[in-house]
């Protein structure tokens, strides 16, 4: 480097220890017990990247675009490569020592990696091109395309999106759902690290983009979603020449599935014979022409609250239909905070099912190295040494952010800082970074700054700006997010100076984008880092808390009353509602729109309305009382049972809202609060009351202990939840109290109980008493009777008693099938119980078919996200594993685990099962690590939750001694 200064860790070589063998990597040497290697440099590179991540499997996507920079296609470089490191370490492929193939995922450094204190990060063997082009930081600028040659840090995940996007082609449905934090670098990327790959001359096997559009959400402002997508393919000059655009649109908007029908593919979109890979088998692969449209900050055409739920809807079916074809390949990045959201949106969640899903992690703390250092090296930056301690500036700033390695854009701005007050000789100093207050406080105290220089009459436009940039999910009061707003909509010279000092300070950013044909200029917060790092905001946020909320739920029902045609039953419902928005109108820093005007003035109207009918119906009703009195005592038992079961209800709900009240974690203080805290809560209360309960209270405590074991359950908290159901049953039992409704219910819970504990013990009787207790309260038919039924069947197989299990389990489903429908959810329940009866039995092809039967009706009717679904996914895995559908049942297995720990939790006995079930699977098909590590974090799991002396406990401790006798055996 010609910058003078201390050489930068980066620039230095290393020796490290692998195994017996000592890397010399400036001099591209292997050296043990006397041997000496010298091997090609990009050997090298592939060894030290390897062992840079050692213990973690790397792909040859990976490998190829981290050391070949993707200008080689194909992995026969990268077999190349392995095959000739584990010739040089005496490595067999077979037993290995040094590098273990990972069937289809990739390779794995498993001998022990010694790195120097001083180096973990080794050295940027590849030279850098030299930048030029001003800082190589962008701050709180996204990357772009031209960025490329600056965006380090990132290789593993791009090689992770070139893959879910081959997945995605081999699906035949070309989605990918790209999920990430805010902050976390979803469209750089996208913008700078994959789409340089992919639109080379020749691609990144077996992808090549030779066209692509990014949409963004402030191009659909007054025009419909469907509208900017067929714009971007007119902008990629995909449609035929013979289309007329307007009229297109009109025939998209009336029939989605039209919207393939007027693409043309230009004449470079091909399968090139020049690219190809050498598999194993050297079958010749053609790499293929695609282009790509991305729809960045997907959220916000999802969740807009100006759009219909019809647009949204039509929206995802065109991006479906596009996903479809044969060249096209759509990619939609998304803020994970905002997913549950988005799946409420109909056919959300069958287009990321069909195609894939991808989740952006953090950065490694070796990642983040590359981030800061490699930038500095392209651009001739050195960094300060602390003259006292030693100290390099790269250190600490890498110290700090390893600590926070969410906070990406915090780093890129303070970067920024620096290098913008770098010294006369390209340094970057310690001073300047002490000044701008570190990593932290960089973005922060530069806004702060420029406030308190505003003159004060300027700094009182701060509420009005910020309740028109700023916008909180009424849902999720910690979804804080910036909108887009028109210039326009400040009017003042006083807010017109404070957006433009802003401006300046590159805090708030200016977007031209067009409007019904015009272009108009939008501003916004230049980044969320900003929402969540400066206290000023923090505090707005905190005192204008309820006028906030009030205003996003107001722009929310205004839109379901303009969607619904104004309908008067979709007006506020409540006094409350009307009175608070009444409150909004009055406050000048608040600019409400017209139909939000009307909406309100009209729920005013109708509430006096309601007011008007309600006093008429009292004096009607008292009326009519008067007249019937002679009626109530005929009336009054079932008037009095009414009200207990009213009282309960009222009991239970006072009690659990004044828990939740109090555990609010929007009212404490930042702290993050977890439902097992406020069920622990909840229970430390109800056990604590020390007052003579009454009849009425004795039901009410009963009640409230079967609640509270049911969510236990649900969270799969197998202890608490069976300390609170007995509890429920003894007061039951100790009290007399009669068998109603609920005591059915807890018996019900309990049994449910049992199968998870696998623990039969008084089950027959309670089963027995469940039947008799469900048939005095409903009769023969009802489905709770039937379910009862259902248990007893279960119990039966339990003991292995198939034909008595079989007669009561045949009978249930037909009585089901007749009084409820073949699709009804207790039906499908019986479908499972069959599925189960026959598993027991080895008869696996009938215990399949009913399986796949249950599995593809719940999907159908309730989706992936669904308890049911996932559990009858579950067992048609388990019996694709049984007859050896390896392939099938691993997709199975691994889809389950993803979907049911986001629904039910990672320590959920569902997840569990399947984890150990594809720990068998890694076993049979000869993956004996990745079986063993499955195995004992699933072990170490079900220790912890359902103890050591459980039967699936045990059953999993049997198979991971199993394979531990593999490996030691195979050594």
């Amino acid at each position: 480097m010609d910058a003078k200064g201390p050489v930068s860790k980066a620039e230095k070589q290393y020796s490290f220890k692998l195994g017996a063998w000592t890397v010399d990597s400036g001099s591209n040497q292997l050296i043990s017990n006397g041997k000496c290697y010298t091997i090609e440099p990009k050997m090298m590179d592939v060894l030290i990247y390897l062992c840079q991540h050692a213990g973690q499997t790397i792909s040859a996507e990976q490998l190829l675009t981290a050391c070949w920079a993707g200008t080689f296609y194909g992995d026969a470089p990268v077999q190349k490569c392995i095959a000739g490191l584990r010739k040089k370490l005496g490595c067999d492929a077979k037993n290995p020592s040094y590098i273990e193939t990972i069937y289809r995922r990739g390779y794995k450094i498993i001998a022990n990696v010694d790195f120097p204190d001083d180096g973990p990060d080794l050295s940027q063997r590849t030279p850098l091109k030299k930048w030029n082009d001003g800082s190589p930081y962008l701050g709180l600028n996204t990357f772009e395309n031209k960025h490329a040659a600056v965006y380090f840090g990132r290789t593993a995940a791009i090689a992770d999106v070139v893959h879910h996007l081959t997945l995605c082609i081999e699906k035949q449905c070309h989605f990918l759902l790209v999920l990430g934090k805010s902050g976390s670098g979803k469209s750089s990327l996208i913008r700078a690290g994959v789409l340089p790959q992919l639109s080379k001359e020749k691609g990144l096997f077996p992808l090549n983009v030779v066209k692509h559009h990014i949409v963004m959400p402030s191009q659909s402002i007054h025009e419909s979603p469907t509208v900017t997508l067929v714009n971007a393919l007119e902008a990629m000059s995909l449609l035929k020449e013979s289309i007329s655009l307007d009229k297109f649109i009109k025939e998209v908007k009336r029939s989605p599935e039209r919207i393939n029908a007027g693409i043309a593919l230009p004449t470079n979109i091909s399968t090139s014979p020049d690219s190809i890979e050498l598999s194993s088998a050297h079958e010749k692969k053609p790499t293929t022409s695609y282009c790509l449209l991305v729809l960045d900050q997907f959220e916000q055409f999802l969740l807009d609250e100006n759009l219909t739920t019809a647009a949204k809807e039509h929206l995802v079916l065109c991006i479906k239909q596009l996903a479809l074809h044969e060249h096209i390949l759509c990619v939609a990045l998304l803020r994970n905070d905002f997913y549950a959201e988005c799946t409420a949106i109909k056919g959300f969640t069958e287009l990321k099912d069909a195609g894939s899903q991808y989740d952006l992690q953090p950065p490694t703390p070796t990642e983040i190295t590359r981030m800061i250092r490699n930038p500095a090296i392209a651009a001739g930056l050195t960094f300060e040494q602390d003259a006292k301690s030693g100290v390099q500036l790269d250190d600490i700033l890498l110290d700090t952010a390893v600590k926070n390695p969410d906070a990406l854009p915090l780093l890129e701005y303070t970067l920024d800082q620096l290098y913008q007050k770098r010294s006369k000789d390209n340094q970057l100093t310690m001073n300047v970074y002490h000044q701008i207050g570190g990593i932290e406080g960089a973005i922060a105290k530069q806004a702060e700054k420029v406030f308190t220089s505003l003159p004060k009459k300027t700094q009182g436009c701060w509420n009005n700006i910020m309740h028109a940039l700023i916008q909180v999910d009424h849902k999720n009061k910690h979804a804080v997010t910036a909108r887009k707003v028109p210039i326009t909509a400040f009017k003042t010279a006083l807010e017109k100076q404070f957006i433009q000092r802003f401006l300046d300070a590159q805090l708030f950013v200016s977007l031209i984008q067009n409007a019904r044909g015009e272009p108009v200029q939008y501003i916004t917060i230049a980044h969320e880092a900003l929402l969540k790092h400066w206290q000023r905001i923090k505090q707005w946020l905190n005192d204008n808390a309820s006028a906030i909320q009030t205003r996003e739920q107001l722009a929310e029902n205004c839109a379901f009353w303009l969607e619904s045609g104004k309908a008067s039953d979709a007006l506020l419902n409540s006094k409350k509602k009307v009175l608070d928005c009444i409150d909004l109108m009055d406050r000048s820093e608040i600019t409400l729109s017209k139909a939000e005007l009307e909406f309100i003035a009209k729920s005013k109207r109708y509430q006096s309305r309601k007011k008007y009918v309600l006093a008429t119906a009292v004096v009607a009703l008292i009326a009519f009382s008067i007249s019937t009195w002679f009626q109530a005592k005929q009336v009054r038992f079932e008037r009095d049972t009414a009200l207990t079961q009213s009282q309960r209800t009222k009991a239970i709900s006072k009690f659990l809202t004044k828990i939740l009240t109090a555990e609010s974690p929007y009212e404490a203080q930042g702290k993050d609060l977890l439902l097992e805290d406020v069920l622990a809560n909840a229970s430390e209360q109800l056990n604590d009351k020390n007052e003579k309960s009454t009849i009425q209270q004795l039901y009410v405590d009963a009640l409230l202990h079967k609640t509270l074991g049911v969510i236990y359950i649900d969270l799969g908290k197998i202890k608490p939840a069976e300390y609170h159901l007995n509890k429920g049953f003894r007061i039951y039992k100790d009290n007399n109290l009669t068998r109603d409704e609920d005591y059915l219910g807890l018996l019900f819970t309990l049994s449910r109980l049992s199968v998870l504990k696998s623990d039969p013990t008084g089950e027959y009787a309670r089963i027995i008493e469940t039947i008799e207790v469900s048939k005095l309260l409903f009769g023969e038919e009802h489905k709770d009777t039937l379910g009862a039924l259902d248990n007893l069947a279960t119990y039966y197989l339990d003991q292995k008693n198939y034909d008595e299990a079989e007669a009561i389990f045949l009978d249930v489903y037909h009585r089901r099938k007749t009084l409820f429908g073949a699709s009804h959810n207790h039906t499908l329940y019986s479908l499972e119980n069959l599925g189960d009866l026959y598993f027991a039995q080895n008869m696996y092809s009938k215990a399949e078919s009913y399986y796949s039967q249950c599995y593809e009706t719940w999907l159908e009717k309730a989706q992936l996200n669904n308890p049911y679904t996932l559990h009858c996914m579950r067992r048609l895995a388990i019996t694709q594993l049984a007859t050896n559908q390896y392939d099938n049942a691993e997709k199975l297995f691994t889809r389950h685990i993803d979907a049911s720990s986001r629904v039910m939790g990672t320590d959920h006995p569902e997840v569990l099962s399947s984890k150990h079930y594809l720990g068998e699977l890694y076993i049979e098909t000869g993956k004996s690590n990745q079986a063993r590590l499955l195995l004992t974090e699933t072990w170490q799991q079900r220790k912890a939750i359902l103890g050591e002396s459980h039967k699936n406990t045990l059953l999993t401790k049997r198979k991971l001694d199993e394979v531990i006798s593999i490996e030691a055996g195979t050594e």
